[in-house]
């Protein structure tokens, strides 16, 4: 077995999962994405087949992703940066079977008016995303 064998079964053989991704650069953090290189093998978590394509292997799983910002917010002007690290997160999470996703996000920047409903709205979002699990 490779280095990262005993990371892909702590992995799969995990109920459910959390993540609190901050936003780095438009994307995700360094150590998020060699983990998720490391994890994401082919039998392990994913499948090919020439003719279907790729299929997640992880089914039956939950996860609540928690995305961070400080300059990037849903709805600000494109100055302020894009959303590449929910996307990333969110189509790695299909690729490998996790369809069961939910989503919990504060991101106050500096257009943000209301940074302290906001946190307060995002914790009372988390909260309920742990009573899924």
């Amino acid at each position: 077995m490779g280095a990262g064998a005993g990371a892909r079964d702590e992995f799969t053989s995990a109920d459910a999962y959390v993540f609190s991704i901050p936003m780095w650069n438009s994307g995700v953090p360094y150590v998020f994405k060699q983990w998720v290189d490391i994890i994401t093998q082919p039998g392990m978590v994913f499948g090919f087949d020439p003719a279907a394509g790729y299929s997640g292997l992880v089914h039956g799983k939950k996860a609540a992703t928690i995305y961070t910002s400080g300059v990037y917010s849903e709805g600000v002007p494109i100055q302020f940066g894009a959303d590449f690290h929910s996307t990333y997160v969110k189509d790695w999470l299909r690729f490998i079977g996790v369809t069961d996703v939910t989503e919990v996000r504060f991101q106050p920047t500096i257009l943000t008016g209301t940074p302290a409903q906001d946190r307060d709205a995002a914790l009372i979002a988390a909260r309920d995303a742990g009573k899924a699990f």
